[in-house]
């Protein structure tokens, strides 16, 4: 549907003077009143909200009024048109907006959705790690005490090992000592009888030439 120059110039919103944007029919303003942007949707619902309030409608002219003329009756007949036109193209115009509106509501739902799961999912994801890092924690604490343990069981091994050494050390030196005392007193005789062991050693070797080779 044509609109009126007039029309065409200003916002399709009820009551708004604003021009419209380019190539379209609403400002895309706010609204001083409500705050709500000039569209389609917008329009239409205010359009419901005044005829809800029940905006009085103008008085037909009947045959037999004084004002009343077929002339004027077509003029209103036509208004009426282009108005009934004019809403049912904003009717449909609201629906296409709400249509989109509403798959946009949708997607971020959707997207919110997903958010809260993945939310979940990362927080029992951090969850396993905060478990899995405390187990370790306590085994390292644990494997740290063995570990302690083992080495104080080894420094007494050692420190025992090292009495017990010590111990082997001074007897070897006593044992020493004990032997060099006993050899200083034995040596005296230990001479007289290595003379005479050598002599007893000449004799028999002697013996042995002289049966080995009778004729020397």
């Amino acid at each position: 549907m044509a609109r009126t120059t007039q029309e065409a110039l200003t916002c399709a919103y009820p009551g708004c003077r604003n021009e419209p944007r380019s190539g379209g029919k609403y400002c895309g303003l706010p609204d001083p009143a409500s705050g709500a942007v000039h569209t389609a949707l917008t329009s239409f619902r205010r359009r419901q909200e005044l005829a809800a309030h029940g905006a009085a409608a103008e008085p037909e002219n009947r045959p037999g009024d004084a004002s009343w003329h077929p002339r004027r009756r077509h003029r209103a007949d036509e208004q009426r048109r282009r108005q009934v036109e004019a809403d049912a193209e904003e009717a449909h115009s609201a629906v296409l907006e709400a249509d989109a509106l509403l798959t946009a509501a949708l997607a971020a739902q959707a997207a919110a959705e997903r958010a809260a799961v993945a939310g979940s999912a990362a927080q029992a994801r951090a969850a396993a790690a905060e478990r899995a890092a405390e187990e370790r924690v306590l085994m390292l604490r644990r494997e740290r005490d063995e570990a302690e343990s083992r080495a104080r069981a080894a420094e007494q091994t050692a420190a025992a090992a090292e009495q017990e050494a010590t111990r082997a050390r001074q007897a070897a030196e006593s044992a020493r000592q004990e032997l060099d005392a006993a050899r200083r007193a034995r040596g005296p005789r230990l001479a007289s009888e290595g003379s005479m062991l050598g002599e007893l050693v000449e004799g028999v070797s002697e013996a042995m030439d002289r049966l080995i080779n009778p004729d020397r």
